[in-house]
């Protein structure tokens, strides 16, 4: 390889280390003075920050309203209106009122909480029910299950079902959750979001790609490494170079 390919190799190894150097200045820089910047204060949360830094963000989230409460789905953790009641599902079937409790009905169980939120206990087994839960509603105080075989009605220690007919029901649907709760849930979920000067900090180390992040900056103190051996090689040629020249001189004498 010629001079000429080792000095190209060089530059270009050269304007990309500058480009990282100038980058790592950069928010070193800011990072320097985030006290006078109040890059602390500065909070972000978009969608795509969220999920950079493995946060659950759900637009809409799956909800009900079971009298004046509402039960919802958040990622996948169930709330009632914005209390975490510390129960996880990865589907919500539905939610109606019994009494002064809620009754909650997931894919392969049933939960009885209180209207606050406080677990009450979970119904696994439910005798005389076959097919996969569909649907959760009432015929007046009684509960009732729908599923792939069809409908049932429980009695109200939900202890024994029988199958009724399907046109009876008042079913459970889903409700966009009011905005005001959501972010009540927001908040409780992931917080008021990053704050600017973690992401500029995780961004200067890398951090905010995780693994690929470190691969980067091993690449970068590569890339340093490179340059470095390249500019001796650059000036060992160079250096053979002109001593031919010189050589080439003398002999000319």
């Amino acid at each position: 390889m010629t001079i000429q390919h080792f000095q190209w190799w060089h530059r270009s190894l050269g304007f990309l280390a500058a480009m990282l150097v100038v980058f790592i200045a950069g928010t070193g820089l800011l990072l320097n003075h985030t006290d006078e910047l109040e890059l602390d204060q500065v909070m972000l949360d978009s969608d795509w920050l969220m999920g950079l830094y493995g946060i659950e963000v759900e637009t809409d989230p799956v909800a009900f309203k079971a009298g004046q409460t509402w039960l919802s789905r958040y990622g996948s953790r169930l709330y009632v209106n914005y209390q975490d009641t510390g129960q996880n599902t990865e589907q919500l079937i539905g939610v109606i009122e019994l009494d002064d409790l809620l009754l909650v009905a997931l894919p392969d169980s049933l939960l009885v909480m209180t209207s606050s939120g406080e677990f009450v206990e979970k119904i696994a087994a439910l005798p005389g029910i076959s097919g996969t839960l569909l649907a959760l509603g009432k015929i007046g105080d009684i509960p009732v299950l729908q599923t792939t075989d069809g409908s049932y009605a429980g009695d109200m220690e939900l202890t024994a079902w029988r199958q009724i007919r399907d046109d009876g029901p008042v079913w459970a649907v889903p409700e966009r959750l009011p905005d005001q709760i959501l972010r009540q849930i927001e908040l409780k979920h992931h917080g008021e979001g990053v704050s600017l000067e973690r992401f500029v900090l995780d961004v200067h180390s890398g951090a905010v790609l995780g693994k690929v992040g470190k691969y980067l900056s091993d690449l970068f103190a590569i890339l340093i490494l490179l340059l470095s051996l390249s500019g001796l090689w650059v000036s060992r040629l160079r250096r053979r170079m002109n001593l031919a020249a010189q050589a080439g001189v003398y002999n000319d004498r």
